[in-house]
């Protein structure tokens, strides 16, 4: 879905809510459905993320840069990975 906020700023929510087994499980996710899209994340920048391991009842926040043929965007890859009681990680993510 993507929603208008101004004349020259656009918010994409890629998806609702997401459960995974794992954080990697997660951010692979997260880069699959962003670059199946045209975008594309630094991949040293990304590649950080995977060393992070979200504690239980806690949440961890990313930013990513983004490009689209080459030309960096303003609008950037907003992930969060909540972890459950159960150890599913919950995933939201948003181009904003």
């Amino acid at each position: 879905m993507t929603i208008l906020l101004s004349e020259n700023f656009l918010f994409e929510k890629t998806h609702d809510e997401l459960y995974f087994k794992s954080e990697k499980d997660a951010l692979n996710h997260v880069f699959q459905d962003v670059t199946a899209r045209g975008y594309e994340i630094n991949e040293e920048e990304y590649s950080k993320a995977f060393g992070f391991i979200v504690p239980k009842a806690e949440t961890q926040r990313f930013s990513f840069q983004l490009t689209k043929n080459n030309v960096h965007l303003k609008e950037q890859l907003q992930v969060q990975l909540y972890k459950l009681e159960s150890g599913s990680v919950e995933l939201n993510y948003y181009i904003f």
